[in-house]
Formats: C-alpha cells, structure tokens, sequence
C-alpha cells in the first residue's frame, strides 16, 4: 500500500490514510474499514473524524463482541466495552464450518444463543432464590462466572490466591503481544466485577475448611490446570512462566498447545535456535487457537525454520544435545539444547470439590478441562446462567 497503512495502535484504524487520499478524489462520504475500534484510541478516532480524513467507520467484529458497544462509547463507558481480541475464533471459513465450530472467545453468547449447547436466551434471568456463591479463582472463567451470577442478583465472593486478577491473561498478554487486547480484556473483566458487587479478595487461598467456614450455597471452581514438572536427564528445565529465565541460544519447546506454540514463535523472534518436540500427534499441533491463528502460526513457524517433533520423547541431555526419540519416524535424534520450556498439555486441577461439603458446585476453565480462553470463558457464563 505504499506505506500508507497506519501502525500506530496495532491495526487500528490502519486505513486511514488510504481513505484521505479517496476523499480528495471523490465528492461523496468516504468511510472506513479493516479494525475500525474507536474504544481502543479514542483520541486517534476523535481526530480522524474531526479533521475530515474520514466520514464514517464501519465495523463488524466489535459489535459482534460487544452489542451495546456505540452506547457506551456515546455515554462515556469505554471502560464497560467488551473488547474484541482479534483471535479469529468467529470466522472459521464457510457458513457451514462457522455454524459447526464459529464462537466468539470473549462473549460467551456470540454465535451460542437458541443453538445446541448454547444459552436459550441473551438476557439474563434474575435469580429465582439469591444464593451465597464462592467462586475460588480470579483468572477468565472465574470473573465470568462471578460477574454473571451477580448480575442475576446472587451474592458472589472472588477469591484469587495471587495478588491480582487475571489468571493466565497477564502472561498470555505478554507471549502474544500488545495487539490481542488482552489486557484490555484483563481489565474489562476486573472491571464488570466491580460494577456487578462481586466481593473480591486477592492473596487469599481457598482451603476446604475456609469454604466450611463461609459456608457458601455454592461453589464455583475456576483455580486453572496443573503442569507437571517434566524430568529429563541432564536437562536444564525451565517452567513456562519463567521463560525470561532460559539461557542460550538452542532451545527445546516441550509440548504443542496454543501456549507451546506462541512460547516458540515468541522464542524465535527473540533470536532463539528452537524445536518442538511434544508426545501428541501432528493433527494436535496448536490446536486450541483459531482456525486462522493455527494456520498463520505454524506457517509462521515452519517457515522461521522450527521443526516439530510429534509422538516423541526427551531421553536425554548431554554435551549441549537432547537426544529425542521421534515416534513418527521411530529413530532417535541429536538436536542442539541449552535449555527445555515446559509447555506441556496441563492436567485437571478440581480436587477442592471432593474435599468440601457444597449443595451445588461447578468446575470452569482448565481447572476442569483445560482448553483456551474461549472454552474457559464459555464455561464460566454457563456456570453462572445455570447457578
């Protein structure tokens, strides 16, 4: 486009410029589109507008994400916007394929309502009988089960063992990058708890006898998967959360989930020698992204010269070499190795619930199937419709 198209706010509002340059030529209202999202630099649209360079926005997926999103934005509620995260989750390809697996990652309701599985209605009914509810966990599946079962009117406490909110958010927000929206999201969610009167408590772990001792109606699990530790002889081993740790130019990415993959692409940008090597099969390659995301990233990737490993294991490490033995190909291979992220599929993590005595209780997110944020998400609207 001959550098015409605008960076400055990841995307937002990129074709500006090109829509100048047709209103010079033409003597009719000129509009925009391509990530048209005033609420993410309001000032840059404002200006947009104001100066003439453009006439009109036109959007689709921020509305889709957010319905009530020009209310808000005209009554000064930016901070209320649900944010659009850009994933690609709600276009799949054919009308066929979007009906079959199309849902948005952030609204649980966006492609869900009056169809099998999903919610029978948008609006939320009031509770019939307000209940006592405990919600152990303050990542996504945890807030969207609180602030839901609030606003039908139950009585919610968030605990979250951390000192914030967020859960997972933060350090996806972090791998991925700024142009995501996460932490917008993040942000959003903390916020509609505030505004529904969720009690929160951070730097506040759950144990059976403090659920015995609040005594809730019920109780919603949303504390996030477990990774076990991964052992391998003479490995350095570096847990994901701590990848700003890992020293040395070659590394091996252990596992091939969504969080794997953007850990090795986030690896590769960062001048990193890297190879995944995962015990699943190549049809689970990333695939916990959107159908788009898992196309561009392991192109991305392959193209970047990282090469993955499917079926196989890490026997050894020694001398600067993992010695990997690839199943597909049932051989063992040298691969250059200063460290190992632990990437791996996380495991369930709802052992609360059989140690506690509560008439009603719900396991969300990856606490009870770990998964995405988008299933995370879904299951704790379900959770707090069904309270």
């Amino acid at each position: 486009f001959g550098g015409e198209l605008i960076g400055n706010h990841s995307g937002a509002g990129m074709t500006l410029n090109m829509v100048a340059r047709y209103k010079e030529a033409l003597s009719i209202p000129c509009g925009a589109v391509t990530y048209m999202d005033p609420a993410h630099a309001p000032d840059f649209f404002e200006e947009a507008l104001a100066s003439g360079m453009v006439d009109f926005y036109m959007m689709t997926r921020p509305l889709t994400v957010d319905p009530e999103y020009v209310n808000k934005l005209a009554e000064g509620r930016a901070d209320e916007i649900m944010p659009c995260t850009r994933c690609f989750h709600c276009h799949i390809g054919s009308n066929e394929m979007n009906a079959a697996m199309g849902c948005c990652r952030v609204n649980a309701l966006t492609q869900r309502v009056m169809r099998e599985g999903g919610p029978a209605t948008y609006e939320l009914e009031p509770a019939a009988a307000p209940k006592k509810v405990l919600v152990v966990g303050g990542g996504p599946a945890g807030m969207e089960a609180a602030r839901i079962a609030a606003l039908r009117g139950h009585s919610v406490t968030l605990c979250e063992k951390k000192g914030s909110l967020g859960g997972l958010l933060s350090f996806a927000s972090q791998i991925k990058g700024p142009h995501e929206n996460l932490d917008d999201y993040r942000a959003y969610l903390v916020r509609q708890c505030e505004l529904a009167g969720v009690d929160v408590r951070c730097d506040t772990e759950v144990t059976a006898d403090m659920v015995a001792s609040e005594a809730p109606d019920a109780l919603v699990l949303a504390t996030g998967g477990l990774r076990g530790a991964l052992e391998v002889s003479g490995g350095n081993v570096v847990p994901l959360e701590n990848y700003m740790n890992v020293e040395g130019d070659n590394v091996i990415v252990w596992g091939s989930n969504a969080q794997a993959f953007d850990m090795a692409l986030w690896m590769t940008v960062h001048k990193k020698n890297v190879t995944i090597v995962t015990p699943s099969g190549v049809d689970e390659l990333d695939m916990q992204q959107s159908h788009h995301a898992q196309r561009f990233m392991t192109t991305s990737l392959y193209a970047l010269g990282v090469r993955p490993y499917t079926h196989a294991s890490i026997t050894s490490v020694a001398d600067g070499f993992a010695t990997v033995h690839a199943g597909d190909m049932d051989c063992d291979v040298r691969i250059p190795c200063d460290a190992i992220v632990d990437a791996a599929d996380m495991l369930p993590n709802d052992e609360l619930l059989s140690q506690v005595s509560v008439a009603e209780t719900y396991a969300v997110g990856d606490c009870a199937s770990p998964f995405n944020i988008a299933m995370a998400v879904r299951a704790g609207n379900d959770a707090g419709r069904a309270l």
